[in-house]
Parts: C-alpha cells; sequence; structure tokens
C-alpha cells in the first residue's frame, strides 16, 4: 500500500517538474523572439525584488534595534 503512495506522490511531482519545465522552454523561446518586451519584463522583476527587499533590509534594522 505504501508504494502505490509513494508511486503516486513521484508522479504527481514528475508532472508538475515537467509542466514547469515546457513553461520555462516557452518563456525562453519568447524572450528569444521578443528581446525588447523581455528586457523590460527582466527590469521591472528585478527593479520590485530590489524595492521589496530594501523594505525587508529597512525592517530588519528598526525590529534590531527594538531588541
Amino acid at each position: 500500500m505504501a508504494t502505490n503512495s509513494l508511486t503516486a506522490d513521484l508522479h504527481k511531482e514528475t508532472t508538475w517538474s515537467i509542466v514547469l519545465s515546457v513553461l520555462i522552454m516557452i518563456a525562453g523561446f519568447l524572450a528569444i523572439a521578443l528581446p525588447f518586451i523581455a528586457g523590460i519584463a527582466i527590469t521591472v522583476i528585478v527593479g520590485w525584488m530590489l524595492i521589496f527587499s530594501g523594505v525587508h533590509v529597512v525592517m530588519a534594522l528598526r525590529y534590531s534595534r527594538l531588541g
């Protein structure tokens, strides 16, 4: 019985891995086909990451002084 459960879990995870791999491949093909849009998208993503990490650093500094 445990073998069937393990097999089902493995199949489920493998399916998600394949789906994500295909989506990443499509994103790569789109990035090659549309470099200007891909550049803007990466700039926006990195910009948001920098904003959120900056907020995280400010909050960490603020709370480290309280303790």
